[in-house]
């Protein structure tokens, strides 16, 4: 009665005289059934999963074994079947399946499940087409840190949303935090640039999130089987080395992959890599530029300039190796050292200048973005006893805008401390007079684009200081090569000057060297 009642038969005469064929599925083949009985009638017993019927129609799993019973004259009497319906664990198994192939989030594809179909397409096809689209959504991190993980869940969940209306036939994955794959199977290549634009169109119209309108952007690598890659995870590779080169651009932008791209990302990882094995103390120096007032001649400050030298690389350019310290979370540590090592060297060259001096550090935007940066900017300080009020911090203009509520707060403790925070880079982002009013800044650095030409920026030159001078900032113009650029700031309002016209960045020792013989010539 037990099997009746788990079969939810309710009587005995429902099965009794039946043929227990009336329980079949109709799941599994004749051969399957002759296999079983062969089984049974050889060795004794059958054991294994099968799918049988119950009395209602529906079919269901169970762990079945049968085995067959003798009389005392050991002729075969009868056979007896033990089951264990597998209904839940068979639901437990298709959730685990969900969990290994698609996304919790966004209820897409994952990437281990996107790189084993790709490989069995390529196998399972003669001629096949493949185009792979590797997606990044730009400045995700800092709507998350900003506006919090609910918004920024809902953003992923309303993007993913977003890639399915546009590439209805393809097959999209999210292979990690804000980067997307979309597999564009058995589709005219030359279509790909199409798609993308149709798809950019659909992020011209703002994301209601939590009450936010957002506008975001994304970058995007594409990757051509075979030209760019003969398997899913080349096709991966080359995508995204082809969507980093889409971000140095503006958003929604997309690039597709060739081998230079890869001849630059080898170059990128090489560096990456001499930075992350670097001996701070041997391979990073600081060289110091002079900043002098321009009324005067006199060095009131300097610039700290970090170099970096590797045994294998040699001297690789600030230009290169700080965006890939910055790219790959490598500048809190260096950023931290260059302004340990500034305050502890120049101490002395504030002494010897009888507090006339200022020098200038310049941080970056994760360091800003990081919670503890006040905290080790004033650690630092205490430790070397370098005065906090000869100290200016660099931000960029891009960086000082930035609409995240983190780095406006550290400015604020920045300036709390007694700290000097300099807008550098001034005049190539979008600052206005409100928001330079509301940020706790006391400096601006003209670029030296516009000092280097002159002859077509004296306006914005012009501009620039007198939006300085109204909310009462000094003012600094950087680049300043020629006696022709310096005499034409010295007849306005500008404070301070530097550039190769009076010296290039150089080491320590020779930058105190400077300073005294620019003292003695002064007196």
């Amino acid at each position: 009665m037990t099997l009746i009642r788990q079969l939810r038969v309710t009587q005995k005469k429902d099965v009794l005289g039946e043929n227990p064929r009336i329980l079949q599925s109709g799941k599994h083949t004749a051969d399957f059934y002759e296999k079983m009985w062969e089984d049974i009638l050889t060795h004794g017993s059958w054991t294994g999963e099968i799918w049988n019927r119950r009395k209602s129609g529906e079919i269901f799993p169970e762990f079945l074994k049968i085995f067959s019973i003798k009389d005392e004259a050991d002729n075969l009497a009868r056979f007896v079947g033990i089951f264990i319906d597998n209904t839940e664990m068979k639901a437990h198994e298709r959730a685990i399946d969900v969990l290994e192939t698609k996304d919790k989030l966004t209820n897409l594809y994952n990437r281990s499940f996107i790189t084993r179909y790709i490989d069995q397409w390529l196998i399972g096809q003669e001629h096949p087409f493949v185009t792979l689209l590797y997606i990044d959504i730009d400045r995700f991190k800092t709507i998350n840190d900003n506006l919090g993980h609910a918004v920024g869940d809902d953003l992923l969940i309303q993007f993913a949303d977003t890639l399915r209306r546009t590439f209805t036939s393809s097959l999209i994955s999210r292979v990690s935090g804000d980067e997307f794959v979309v597999v564009m199977l058995e589709e005219d290549h030359n279509q790909v640039d199409e798609r993308l634009e149709d798809f950019f169109k659909y992020l011209d119209v703002p994301f209601d999130l939590e009450g936010y309108q957002l506008l975001v952007t994304c970058s995007v690598g594409v990757a051509i089987y075979p030209t760019d890659g003969a398997s899913s995870n080349a096709l991966l590779m080359h995508a995204d080395i082809a969507m980093f080169e889409a971000k140095k651009h503006e958003g929604n932008t997309f690039v597709h992959y060739n081998k230079t791209l890869a001849t630059e990302m080898n170059r990128i990882f090489e560096v990456k890599t001499a930075l992350q094995q670097a001996d701070f103390d041997r391979d990073f120096t600081l060289h110091y530029q002079p900043v002098v007032d321009v009324k005067t001649d006199q060095v009131v400050g300097a610039e700290a300039l970090l170099r970096f030298e590797n045994d294998t690389l040699g001297r690789v350019s600030p230009g290169e190796f700080i965006p890939i310290a910055e790219d790959y979370g490598l500048i809190l540590p260096i950023g931290e050292w260059v302004l340990k090592q500034a305050c502890s060297t120049m101490r002395e060259v504030v002494e010897m200048t009888e507090g006339m001096f200022k020098m200038a550090v310049n941080v970056s935007i994760q360091q800003l973005e990081n919670s503890h940066f006040p905290l080790v900017l004033k650690t630092i300080l205490e430790e070397t006893a370098f005065p906090k009020d000869h100290l200016i911090l660099e931000v960029t203009e891009e960086t000082s805008v930035s609409h995240s509520a983190r780095v406006k707060e550290t400015i604020n403790q920045i300036e709390a401390l007694g700290v000097g925070v300099s807008i550098d880079d001034f005049g190539t982002g979008y600052s206005s007079l409100e928001k330079l009013h509301k940020l706790k800044v006391n400096q601006l650095k003209i670029d030296q684009s516009f000092i280097r030409d002159l002859d077509q920026t004296k306006a914005i030159v012009h501009a620039i200081l007198a939006m300085g001078k109204s909310l009462g900032l000094s003012v600094v113009a950087e680049g300043v090569e020629t006696k022709e650029q310096r005499d034409f700031l010295k007849a306005t309002t500008c404070d301070y000057v530097q550039g190769y016209y009076f010296s290039r960045p150089i080491p320590f020792k020779d930058f105190q060297a400077y300073v005294i013989q620019k003292q003695s010539s002064n007196k």
